[in-house]
């Protein structure tokens, strides 16, 4: 588990737009399902 947050930091550089991809598409999934769940109830 541990492994999981000790990333390389030259991950984060070599690749900043795709984890600025990926976080917004993680919030728009995120914002999506709290939407969805409000619907159902």
């Amino acid at each position: 588990m541990s492994a999981h947050h000790r990333t390389p930091p030259g991950d984060h550089v070599a690749h900043p737009t795709g984890f600025a991809l990926v976080k917004r598409r993680h919030v728009d999934l995120m914002r999506v399902c709290s939407a969805g769940c409000r619907r159902t109830r």
